[in-house]
């Protein structure tokens, strides 16, 4: 992984794109603080299918956590 500040990463986007469709992660800073997060699109979906695993293993007895519904989950899952 990888970190870049702001102004450097918007005078190199497409440099930075490149690198992130070969499979690097970058980290976008500002004065030194992390405030984005360039990963490739298929990680992306790993990590939406993950959290609605997590999700579906905290189910307990017929109730899903408030604002949750077992249609979201599916939907996560299917990306």
């Amino acid at each position: 992984m990888r970190e870049i500040e702001a102004l450097d990463a918007t005078k190199s986007l497409s440099q930075l794109l490149d690198q992130v469709e070969q499979g690097e992660t970058i980290v976008i800073t500002r004065h030194g603080k992390a405030v984005a997060k360039l990963v490739p699109h298929r990680e992306v979906e790993r990590e939406r299918v993950r959290a609605a695993v997590a999700a579906l293993l905290r189910f307990e007895g017929g109730q899903l956590p408030e604002g949750v519904t077992l249609r979201n989950l599916i939907d996560q899952g299917r990306g």
